[in-house]
């Protein structure tokens, strides 16, 4: 809808010496915006997520502002903290700020 969506984030970071990923994620969850009058461009968002990274299960949130390039384009900045527990209680925690270009598949209509 044009408050709602179903986000869906994957990464992965390579490094020669190891020779494979040496991190990984995979999250999806539930993220609310505020709407966005005609004309507009600025739009603030907020995600709540659960997935696993390679340290174990684990949640993540996020808060951020997206400036809209078209109806499925957009540029953004957020912040968030990860939060994961190995199966041996092992803790990994993560503060992050992203500036990503986000797509949307499905563009609310009106």
């Amino acid at each position: 809808s044009d408050r709602w969506s179903l986000p869906l984030q994957a990464s992965a970071a390579y490094t020669s010496y190891l020779g494979y990923p040496g991190y990984a994620e995979i999250f999806a969850g539930v993220g609310v915006q505020t709407r966005v009058a005609p004309g507009e461009r600025v739009q603030a968002f907020g995600q709540v997520m659960g997935g696993a990274n390679v340290h174990g299960k684990g949640g993540k949130v996020t808060a951020g502002l997206r400036y809209l390039l078209d109806d499925r384009l957009a540029v953004s900045f957020s912040g968030g903290r990860i939060e994961a527990r190995s199966s041996s209680s092992g803790r990994y925690t993560a503060n992050n700020f992203v500036l990503g270009l986000d797509y949307r598949f499905a563009v609310p209509t009106r």
